[in-house]
């Protein structure tokens, strides 16, 4: 059985590195403000966890709660391929996230779009003259 930790954080720090991801990765896989690990003073909320548990299944989230169990959850094969995954396939992030992201890359883009085909007009009028 796993030592218990003095808090939800230190537990799940924990856990990240013996998968080998660290606290930014993190974050950005779970949607979360790049510091927001760093910044934390004691445990997790209720939604945090429920990220993390969508996030990384083979988390022992009871032991994330209160440290007791094991940090994995029992199906080691499946933890042992996550984790594979993980390392092979990078970061993901949740569906909703990536289109407020490519939302966000659009209107840049149109943005863009707009600025060069304005200064296209002004070239040709300068052409013009």
């Amino acid at each position: 059985m796993e030592e218990k930790k003095e808090n939800s954080k230190s537990r799940f720090l924990e856990f990240l590195n013996s998968i080998g991801i660290s606290q930014y990765k993190c974050a950005q896989m779970c949607g979360w403000a790049s510091g927001y690990l760093t910044g934390l003073k004691g445990d997790f909320g209720a939604d945090k966890l429920a990220t993390m548990m969508s996030i990384f299944p083979q988390l022992n989230i009871v032991w994330i709660i209160n440290g007791k169990g094991e940090m994995f959850n029992s199906d080691i094969s499946k933890n042992e391929e996550v984790k594979e995954a993980s390392k092979e396939q990078g970061s993901t992030i949740p569906f909703d996230m990536f289109m407020q992201t490519t939302n966000n890359y659009n209107k840049i883009i149109a943005e863009k779009d707009a600025e060069i085909n304005a200064l296209r007009q002004e070239v040709e009028k300068l052409k013009n003259k």
